[in-house]
């Protein structure tokens, strides 16, 4: 099996040059700044985690939730699977 169709958990292709995890990206600033990532950089994989509380919003990120490059993970606890930050390049928190 070539890398290329390699399947990550949760569903992220592989193949890309880097991986940003984005901590809280459904909040007002970090939503914006997901959205300037995704389409400045096709070639890395932006991910999106947040439990989407009482100030997080999903409606800033609806131009680019189809994007091949962008992936929205929405968890219900502090719970975070240990296998996620080996996935990861480099992680920007906005909790």
């Amino acid at each position: 099996m070539s890398a290329a169709c390699w399947e990550e958990p949760w569903g992220l292709p592989g193949g890309f040059a880097k991986r940003v995890l984005v901590t809280g990206g459904a909040g007002f600033i970090a939503s914006h700044m997901i959205v300037s990532l995704v389409e400045d950089y096709p070639n890395y994989m932006i991910i999106n985690l947040d439990k989407l509380d009482y100030c997080a919003s999903l409606k800033n990120l609806e131009t680019i939730s189809n994007k091949q490059n962008y992936k929205f993970i929405q968890i219900f606890h502090s719970y975070v699977p240990l296998s996620l930050p080996m996935l990861m390049f480099m992680a920007l928190t906005f909790w």
